[in-house]
């Protein structure tokens, strides 16, 4: 008589209430066992975590060292207009300066510059004549920049009487700019790219 109980329309629903209570008992023990684990990793993160992995994300971002990249610098002091743009790769850098009194290609090779007209270089001693050259050596910038722990994407600060406000565009692009009532500075570093 059992063996026909369950060949029923009732038998058979049993069997299948059975299961369904078994996957459901096996789902909910599996939530409640899992559920602790996955809190825990889905926690926030301490403040000294998330402080310390923007510091690691700035400092590759603003760490040009042994990184190629492109820049353009719009500079204006006393009312005069300099654009300087290139690039920086392992042999130095390349780039245009233009003035109201023309454009001139140079390298920057070992702190020299040098003005380049088709194979002949000159070394131009008064490449920076008018401009802070702190400003547009990246290395000297950098160690003014590194006194200043900015911990977010944007970051202002006053360093001698001149604002300073950092602002990373992308990944691997940031602008700074540095200003006091005489001199503004808008320097765009971009495309960087690790050396190999």
């Amino acid at each position: 008589m059992e063996n026909k109980f369950w060949k029923t329309v009732r038998g058979k629903a049993i069997i299948k209430l059975i299961i369904w209570l078994i996957f459901i008992a096996g789902v909910f023990a599996l939530v409640t066992f899992m559920g602790p684990k996955e809190a825990n990793n889905n926690s926030k993160p301490s403040t000294e975590t998330l402080e310390q992995e923007k510091t690691e994300k700035e400092e590759d971002i603003l760490d040009l060292a042994n990184k190629n990249y492109d820049f353009s610098y719009k500079i204006i002091v006393n009312n005069k207009e300099y654009l300087i743009s290139g690039n920086v790769d392992a042999t130095g850098e390349h780039g245009y300066k233009e003035t109201q009194e023309g454009t001139i290609k140079y390298e920057k090779i070992d702190n020299h510059v040098y003005q380049v007209n088709l194979e002949e270089k000159t070394e131009i001693t008064n490449f920076y004549e008018g401009l802070n050259a702190e400003f547009l050596d990246y290395a000297v910038l950098s160690t003014i920049l590194s006194e200043y722990h900015c911990r977010s994407e944007v970051c202002n600060f006053s360093y001698n009487n001149y604002l300073i406000e950092i602002n990373q565009l992308t990944n691997n692009s940031f602008k700074i700019n540095i200003s006091n009532d005489l001199e503004n500075y808008e320097l765009t570093y971009q495309n960087i790219i690790a050396r190999d």
